[in-house]
């Protein structure tokens, strides 16, 4: 149809073709999994492949608790590149180990809207409290977070006995969306993020990345 704008036409072909490849891949990967569930997992599969991990690593970092997650889907740290498991070691880390978290909200809805941004500073800044035990919120976050939250403090705190090691932390907010059409209240609170969770630990860094259903579909090829 020659009146809809071609901006529209090329969303439609985006997330036709995302769709497409989240049902394929759905049926034949995993189909008893709900297909939010799986887009959580294939958006995380996307915003990590650089990382080369395999479907356990992944799915280990799924958070899966609906009403308690903390608009968090998945939470991944990495040292020196590498995955940290859960049994990692004091011995692994030093003041010079790099560490990166990633903290992954995933909608299959057809935008972005503000809650999940939100949503996403307001956790980040209790998982970012290192004055409070990680015991202080349960009740308010699931076992998940809670694990990774604990997860990340203790590997915070091994890595920080000699000196305070680099930290970047990386938000990856994922819909179906067109991330040229953001609106501006959203884009607005996604900028704001960055410097509102690295208030709390000055040595860190911290960026937002939106995906849509093009860079999703980009990501695969």
């Amino acid at each position: 149809n020659r009146s809809v704008p071609r901006r529209l036409r090329l969303l439609d072909n985006h997330r036709f073709l995302l769709d497409e490849l989240l049902q394929r891949r759905h049926e034949d990967e995993a189909p008893t999994m709900r297909p939010s569930s799986f887009f959580e997992y294939f958006t995380a599969e996307q915003a990590l492949k650089d990382y080369g991990l395999d479907s356990e690593a992944i799915e280990s970092g799924r958070i899966g608790e609906k009403g308690h997650d903390g608009g968090v889907d998945a939470v991944y740290l990495f040292a020196n590149g590498a995955l940290v498991p859960d049994d990692a070691d004091e011995t692994d880390f030093s003041a010079k180990t790099p560490l990166t978290l990633y903290l992954i909200q995933s909608k299959t809805s057809p935008g972005f809207k503000e809650s999940p941004v939100r949503l996403l500073r307001d956790t980040s800044r209790d998982f970012l409290n290192l004055s409070r035990p990680v015991s202080y919120f349960e009740g308010s976050y699931g076992m998940g977070l809670l694990a990774a939250m604990q997860l990340f403090r203790d590997v915070w705190k091994w890595a920080s006995n000699h000196g305070i090691p680099p930290l970047e932390i990386r938000y990856i907010y994922a819909t179906k969306g067109d991330t040229t059409q953001v609106q501006s209240n959203v884009e607005r609170l996604a900028e704001e993020l960055p410097g509102a969770v690295t208030a709390m630990l000055t040595s860190a860094t911290a960026v937002i990345e939106l995906l849509g259903a093009r860079e999703l579909v980009d990501l695969t090829r």
